[in-house]
Order: C-alpha cells, then sequence, then structure tokens
C-alpha cells in the first residue's frame, strides 16, 4: 500500500519535483556563476587600480625628479659666488649692477615658481629664503657703498660679504633638496 501511494505521488506531483529540482539547479548555477563574474570583475578592477597607481607613480616621481632638477638649477644659478661673477667691475652705475643681479634672481625664480607643488614645503620654504637673502645681500651692498661707487667696488663689497660667510643660502638650500631627493629614490 505504501509503495501505491508513493507511486500515485509521484505520478501526479513526479513532473513538478523534476521541474523544481531542474530549476534549482538552475538558479544555483546562475547564483554561482554571478559570484564567479563579480570576484573576476574585482580582481580586475583592482588589477586596473593597481596599474593605474604605479602609472600614476611614475608620472609623479618623473615630475618631482624634474621639479628637483630644476630647482638645483635655479640655486646653482642665483648662487651668491655666481652672481658675483656677474658684476661687471667696469660698470660705473651701482644701481644697474643692483637691478641686474636681482632681476636675474626674480625671473629665475618666476620661472620655476610651479615646481613648489612637487616639493616639500620645507623645501620651498628654504628655498624662498634663499632668494630672499639673496636679494637682501645685493640690496644692503648697495645701500652701504657710497654715491660715486663703481663696479669693482660693489665686486669687492660682495666678496668680502662672501669670504665672512660660512656657506650661501643657496648652498643650505640645495643641501636640502639632496637630502630629500635621496629620501625618496
Amino acid at each position: 500500500m505504501l509503495n501505491f501511494i508513493f507511486l500515485s505521488f509521484l505520478n501526479t506531483y513526479g513532473v513538478y519535483i523534476i521541474l523544481g529540482c531542474f530549476f534549482l539547479i538552475i538558479i544555483f548555477s546562475f547564483i554561482k556563476n554571478l559570484k564567479k563574474q563579480k570576484t573576476e570583475s574585482l580582481e580586475n578592477l583592482h588589477s586596473d587600480i593597481l596599474k593605474s597607481n604605479s602609472i600614476k607613480k611614475g608620472i609623479d616621481i618623473n615630475l618631482k625628479m624634474q621639479a628637483y632638477e630644476r630647482l638645483t638649477i635655479f640655486l646653482e644659478r642665483t648662487d651668491s659666488l655666481r652672481l658675483l661673477a656677474m658684476i661687471d667691475k667696469n660698470e660705473k652705475n651701482v644701481e644697474k649692477i643692483e637691478s641686474n643681479i636681482i632681476r636675474t634672481i626674480l625671473t629665475e625664480f618666476e620661472y620655476n615658481i610651479s615646481q613648489q607643488v612637487y616639493v616639500s614645503d620645507s623645501l620651498w620654504n628654504l628655498i624662498l629664503m634663499s632668494k630672499n637673502k639673496n636679494i637682501s645681500v645685493i640690496s644692503s651692498i648697495k645701500k652701504s657703498l657710497k654715491k660715486n661707487a663703481n663696479g669693482t667696488d660693489f665686486f669687492n663689497s660682495f666678496k668680502l660679504v662672501l669670504d665672512n660667510q660660512e656657506t650661501t643660502p643657496s648652498k643650505i638650500a640645495l643641501d636640502f633638496l639632496k637630502k630629500e631627493v635621496r629620501s625618496i629614490l
């Protein structure tokens, strides 16, 4: 009798049970594929992000290095010893000498001002101090000279100031710049 009830039940509901099982298998397969696709999609996204970041870092490091190079050139071009060599000893007008040197410093600075976004604030502040100190020294030398002073007098006064300094403001900033670059590499 039990067999008869079971066979009767299968005969009536068997098709539905088979369809239900088949439907469940399809749903589980679909969910499994969705999870697999989601995992692969996340892995691809993660891989793309890593590639993008490494490209950006590569660009960033190249831009940073270019900024450090340009600022090195700026500091070298505006170093007091180099500025001393710019003085025309035959020039009679010390205002013209002062103006030429300050114009050189400011032109170099303005050309490189955008580099501040790639370097530390500490380094940029040292570069600003170097520029300002050089301008201040040049102005104070000119003010200390007599009215009838000439290029030779300006040169000698500037050389005396440099001889009394242990190092130049540009060299201090350049040393800091080198340390910062070494910490990046």
